[in-house]
């Protein structure tokens, strides 16, 4: 016949078994989550006139993990050759499911007004492709992540290239 102690010394085991086998499931992945890709795929202009310029970045997410997650609360500065022009932001959930591989849009408008007042001689910039080339459009900001209901507030997020390429991809 087993002893009591038998039973609960394998009971035991094979707990602390299951339990390092969950945890390291979960922590590969969070290392997933963590080296989600993120890249810049596509701009879209979608009003140039001359009270206003509207554009936007398109974003490719690949989650790489088993966890899905949301995007809120996306809060950006935007930076014309370093110079501030203007805070944007986007606060509707965008969800990313498991396995993906998924699209976010920012949502840039600016005035040509702003973009004077930064003293950025912008309209000789875009002219051509050597002054697109040394126009640099800089987005610097955080958003908001919940991991499968879990937040985590105020993410890092940054992003600098010049005009020239933006308009390449």
């Amino acid at each position: 016949m087993i002893q009591n102690s038998t039973i609960k010394w394998g009971l035991g085991a094979i707990m602390v078994g299951v339990f390092g086998v969950a945890l390291t499931y979960i922590m590969q992945q969070v290392k997933k989550l963590v080296n989600t890709e993120w890249s810049l795929i596509g701009t879209q202009v979608k009003k140039i006139s001359l009270n206003e310029i509207n554009i936007i970045l398109w974003w490719r997410v690949l989650n790489d993990s088993d966890f899905s997650f949301q995007v809120s609360n996306q809060v950006y500065d935007i930076y014309l050759n370093g110079t501030f022009v203007k805070k944007v932001g986007f606060s509707p959930i965008i969800n990313i499911p498991t396995n993906s591989d998924s699209r976010i849009p920012t949502y840039i408008s600016i005035s040509p007004k702003e973009i004077l007042s930064t003293g950025v001689n912008f309209l000789d910039l875009l002219l051509n492709e050597q002054g697109r080339s040394k126009l640099f459009l800089e987005v610097k900001g955080t958003m908001d992540l919940a991991v499968d209901g879990l937040p985590i507030k105020k993410v890092p997020f940054a992003f600098k290239d010049s005009i020239q390429n933006i308009m390449n991809y």
